[in-house]
């Protein structure tokens, strides 16, 4: 898998806005995207690389160079050596600059790659630039979402090595693999909460026992039965039966009616009548509870995704940009993420600000 360079020509993320437009010569008409213009860095030397390398010995001759972090271009002679990490750097992008086998390359911010451009000139030396070392380039297209999601280190350096997705057809390479996506943000699952609410539901119990039955009676005439044992009944409205000859049924409020059997008599009851009798059964109504109380398992949390946004300029306009869905942000002054503006198109180098934010949903 081929790795081409991604340069940052603008410092601090905070910085690079107004450093890298500054430097843009051609803008996209209907998108406003740059086209062309220059790029430069400086690992705080300032002076012409072209002159160290006359020898060939770029990297030595850096390495015997003095730097001032606070004050750069008043260096003094007992300010410390450039390191060998700077001066290996900056001989890539000097080596990089002069070369025409592959000449494209990556506009990052900070660790965020944002632009495919190709180096159209050799090394350029201004010293007057607060970053000195130059090239021009022309914009070749927006990183895809999969070239987006390569972190860069910790955005510190102005170099990295990083793989396209794919070149122009002269340099062609194959798609990143497995390989590409282990210097890729890493995700986790999303956090869900949920809160548990328990209610207490009211259940009408049923009555115990057989059913209470409703007793109606008239005046009629029955033989009492030989031998019959008395008998004590609790219903609600009770009656009290009082007997000589016949059986009379009194409606009455007491808790407790006796039915009492007559004594035996000898002669025979003429006929027999039963006492017709309309059993109504009574059932309590049952109660639909209001709540029910449930028991939810509570639900692990496994893992959070994090999607991390990258710097997005669009003629000179700060958004955030979400590389899965291509999802654009405003960026606030303060460098907060302000509200959702719409998806950005690589292709058409366009946003559309008609489609809905899907995470609100």
């Amino acid at each position: 898998m081929i790795k081409i360079p991604a340069i940052s020509g603008g410092g601090p993320t905070d910085r690079f806005k107004k450093v890298f437009w500054d430097a843009v010569t051609e803008k996209d008409p209907k998108s406003g995207l740059p086209m062309k213009g220059s790029i430069g860095v400086h690992w705080n030397v300032y002076t012409d690389l072209d002159s160290l390398n006359t020898d060939g010995q770029l990297l030595t001759n850096l390495c015997r160079l003095r730097i001032n972090k606070l004050n750069p271009r008043s260096v003094r002679h007992d300010d410390p050596f450039l390191t060998k990490i700077s001066a290996g750097f900056l001989t890539k992008f000097y080596e990089f600059a002069n070369q025409q086998t592959q000449p494209y390359f990556f506009i990052k911010n900070g660790a965020s790659p944002l632009w495919l451009a190709k180096n159209v000139g050799t090394y350029e030396y201004d010293g007057t630039h607060e970053f000195p070392h130059r090239i021009r380039y022309e914009i070749v297209r927006v990183v895809t979402e999969e070239e987006g999601k390569q972190r860069l280190g910790d955005g510190n350096k102005a170099l990295f090595m990083m793989a396209p997705e794919s070149l122009p057809a002269s340099y062609a390479t194959t798609k990143s693999t497995s390989e590409s996506t282990e210097t890729s943000m890493s995700t986790v699952a999303t956090v869900a909460t949920v809160a548990t609410v328990a209610t207490v539901a009211t259940v009408a119990e049923k009555p115990k026992g057989r059913p209470k039955k409703t007793v109606t009676a008239t005046n009629t005439v029955i033989e009492p039965k030989k031998g019959r044992p008395k008998k004590i009944v609790e219903p609600t409205n009770t009656a009290k039966v009082v007997s000589d000859n016949t059986t009379k049924v009194v409606l009455d409020n007491t808790t407790k009616v006796v039915l009492e059997t007559p004594i035996k008599r000898q002669k025979k009851a003429p006929t027999k009548a039963t006492v017709p009798v309309t059993q109504s059964i009574t059932t309590p109504p049952i109660l639909i509870p209001e709540h029910i109380e449930t028991n939810d398992e509570p639900l692990s949390v496994d893992s959070v995704e994090l999607i991390k946004l990258t710097s997005f300029d669009i003629d000179g306009t700060g958004f955030y940009r979400e590389p899965i869905k291509n999802k654009l942000f405003k960026q606030n002054k303060d460098g907060s993420i302000g509200p959702y503006v719409g998806r950005w198109s690589t292709k058409e180098a366009k946003i559309y600000e008609d489609i809905p934010d899907s995470d609100r949903e």
